[in-house]
C-alpha cells in the first residue's frame, strides 16, 4: 500500500510539473481507459465475426457426412470378440 501511495504522490508531482491539474489527470486517465476498452471490444467483436464467417465457409465447402452403414455384424467377428473377452476375464493374474 505504501508503494502505491508513493507512486501516486510521485505521479501527481510530475503531473503538476508538466502543468496538469488533478481533474485533468483523472480525465486523461478515463479517456485512456475508455479508448482501451473500445479497442478491445472492437477487436473481440471482429474476432467473433471472423470465426462465424469461417464456420459458414467451412460448412459450405465440406461435403455432408456419409450416413453410417448400420448392418448386422458378422457372426465370425462376434464369436472372435466373445472368445477374446472370455479369455481376458478368465485369465489368472
Amino acid at each position: 500500500m505504501l508503494k502505491a501511495h508513493l507512486w501516486w504522490a510521485f505521479f501527481l508531482r510530475h503531473a503538476k510539473l508538466c502543468g496538469m491539474s488533478e481533474p485533468a489527470l483523472i480525465s486523461e486517465g478515463v479517456n485512456l481507459m475508455l479508448y482501451g476498452m473500445g479497442v478491445v471490444f472492437v477487436f473481440l467483436s471482429l474476432l467473433v465475426l471472423a470465426t462465424g464467417a469461417m464456420s459458414v465457409i467451412v460448412q459450405r465447402l465440406t461435403p455432408p457426412a456419409a450416413e453410417p452403414d448400420l448392418q448386422a455384424p458378422d457372426r465370425r467377428h462376434v464369436a472372435a470378440i466373445t472368445a477374446a473377452l472370455h479369455m481376458h476375464r478368465n485369465r489368472s493374474g
